[in-house]
């Protein structure tokens, strides 16, 4: 998309300064400073706040300060990749404990052109992979979509507990 396609193009390069910010390996810039990143964060917070009066528009962008927080590390930036690789901290299952009781090891968002989906496991080496839900219509896409994270966690979850007494050798 051109710049003028979007919304809110000064919110998103603010985003994108934040999420380099809090990730410099990814541009291989030095790190900025605690103080630095929240002064930023409050200056996005006051941007999405005066230049954005759709409330689901504003969940989004300020969703988008969270996912920055959030991510450990990732491809984005690299020259050749086939998707784009999010490994995210599995701390943001604490924030429904009686959906998600077990705190994973890791989580990882994968988007591709024709697809999404998360890799979730519960200890450093697991089985398993990606799900992929193929969905035919925008009703399907939305079900699935919602639901995809939960599904992921609820099967990474049960196959690490059918693993737990299975010796190795």
């Amino acid at each position: 998309k051109k710049s003028e396609d979007v919304k809110n193009p000064a919110v998103v390069k603010l985003l994108f300064e934040h999420f380099t910010h809090l990730n410099p390996v990814v541009i291989q810039k030095s790190p900025k400073s605690t103080e630095e990143t929240l002064a930023l964060e409050s200056k996005i917070k006051e941007s999405i706040s005066n230049n954005t009066t759709n409330d689901f528009e504003k969940r989004v962008l300020n969703a988008c300060i969270e996912f920055n927080k959030s991510t450990i590390k990732t491809n984005l930036l690299k020259t050749h990749k086939s998707c784009l690789v999010f490994d995210i901290d599995p701390s943001v299952t604490s924030n429904d404990p009686r959906r998600y009781p077990v705190k994973p090891y890791s989580v990882i968002l994968i988007v591709g052109s024709n697809f999404g989906g998360f890799h979730i496991r519960f200890s450093d080496i697991a089985r398993g992979g990606v799900r992929i839900v193929v969905s035919n219509t925008g009703s399907e896409y939305t079900r699935n979509s919602a639901e995809a994270f939960f599904e992921n966690y609820s099967l990474a979850n049960t196959q690490q507990k059918k693993n737990k007494d299975i010796p190795e050798g």
